[in-house]
């Protein structure tokens, strides 16, 4: 038991700066929430939703290219390695950020998706997607390096509070803010914490990064691995941010901000779990690498209890002061996001409770696997969501997101136990009995 609560202990550890960098992101976007009120609020979070899409899929599959490979590089001594697929990956998600910059604003200006985008939001919002791909990339690196504080810092914590107080400055002086000032003021801190970070991340983690040689290396199997995880990534992109854009688009600013409050609260019942999911997926890369199938077990056990308990944690507290938590943070004009909310509960419950399914199923050469239960999720969430959400809106999403996560789940878990032939899930329970 001792040896079980130390490795607890270094687990919560490594996930510190990443939870300490996801409180003040919930507190900031609260923060914001309120101060801007759910009208613009709800339109500027609806056109955010659009650009952090764009953005992910730039950078999707690179990064889990950069997780799989680098633990493992550095372990070797292969910086040259190390460099060839970090530049590699930066040419291509340039590229890739490119492309969807142009789609965002021929679909902003010339779509009814776009009603109320101004040249001023549609020319920011393509410059944002730019520097958060590029940031995710930064990002991916940091925490292959182990370097958590990097990751999640300048983003999360850095950028949080500068918004806060640039809005804060703005309502205070002129009594509203416009959606275009804050995309503005968003891309100016975007920028800045990028070029910040990443001089600082290379000067003391990698100071002799520039001075070795990129080390050439067939990336057949790489690109593999990227496409599909790639693949993977659109289809989670859809499941995460579909319910969001479904309700920006048939509803009111008002009522979509409502229902992005809602969804942020549920989001904390994931919020173990996306800890976990950036400290363990290295580890789990390296251990698949090495062939050390009883780590992964314990490593996924341990992921699964964490995560389920952080969960049952935040259910307890938001039944009993749901109402005054919503008051305090966001203010009175955001209570009747609570509804939304326990519906959306129910999707990450169903989420926490089964362990890193698919980290185990991508970072162990089931990837492709991986993509078809995210490819069928999908198709069910797009189904529910032309079923329920004309006629009941904002609880219509919420509904076919639950149910398309808890099916998602569901399929990866029981390709897990199939394939890698242990039970990944919190309820393991004889794992107490082998921790000595």
């Amino acid at each position: 038991m001792a040896a079980l609560l130390k490795r607890f202990g270094e687990l919560a550890h490594r996930a510190l700066p990443i939870g300490i960098g996801l409180v003040f992101l919930f507190i900031g976007q609260a923060l914001l929430a309120r101060i801007t009120g759910p009208e613009i609020y709800g339109f500027y979070g609806y056109l955010l939703t659009w650009v952090v899409t764009a953005s992910l899929l730039a950078k999707a599959g690179y990064e889990w290219v950069l997780i799989k490979i680098v633990p493992g590089s550095i372990r070797g001594g292969h910086i040259g390695r190390i460099r060839f697929i970090l530049e590699r990956s930066f040419k291509a998600v340039s590229l890739r950020a490119l492309t969807f910059t142009i789609i965002l604003i021929a679909v902003g200006l010339t779509t009814d998706l776009g009603q109320g985008v101004t040249v001023g939001i549609a020319l920011s919002c393509s410059f944002l997607v730019f520097f958060l791909s590029l940031n995710e990339i930064r990002r991916a690196l940091a925490l292959a390096y182990g370097s958590v504080w990097f990751a999640d810092a300048p983003e999360n914590i850095a950028k949080s509070v500068l918004m806060v107080a640039i809005a804060w400055a703005v309502v205070s002086e002129n009594g509203s803010i416009s959606v275009e000032v804050l995309f503005w003021a968003n891309l100016s801190v975007t920028v800045a914490t990028v070029v910040i970070a990443s001089l600082v991340f290379f000067r003391l983690k990698m100071p002799d990064f520039l001075s070795v040689r990129p080390t050439h290396e067939c990336m057949k199997g790489h690109n593999d691995l990227m496409r599909s995880m790639w693949l993977a990534s659109f289809f989670n992109i859809c499941l995460r941010s579909g319910d969001v854009l479904v309700v920006g688009a048939l509803t009111d600013p008002t009522t979509t901000g409502l229902y992005i409050v809602a969804s942020r609260i549920a989001s904390l019942a994931a919020t173990p779990a996306t800890l976990l999911d950036q400290v363990v997926a290295p580890r789990v890369a390296e251990a698949a690498e090495y062939g050390e199938k009883n780590r992964l077990r314990d490593l996924s056990w341990e992921y699964a209890v964490l995560s389920f308990v952080g969960c049952v944690v935040l259910l307890g507290f938001l039944a009993l002061f749901g109402v005054q938590f919503i008051r305090v943070l966001f203010g009175d004009a955001y209570q009747e996001s609570l509804t939304i909310l326990w519906v959306l509960l129910a999707g990450h419950v169903a989420n926490a409770m089964t362990g890193p399914t698919g980290i185990l199923l991508s970072m162990t050469g089931s990837h492709r696997v991986s993509i078809v239960v995210s490819g069928a999720s999908v198709i069910c969430y797009f189904f529910l969501l032309y079923l329920w959400a004309p006629t009941y809106f904002a609880m219509g999403a919420a509904s076919a997101f639950s149910v398309a996560i808890g099916l998602k789940v569901l399929l990866q878990l029981l390709l897990v136990i199939r394939r890698l032939r242990f039970n990944p899930t919190v309820f393991q329970w004889p794992r107490f009995g082998k921790v000595s």
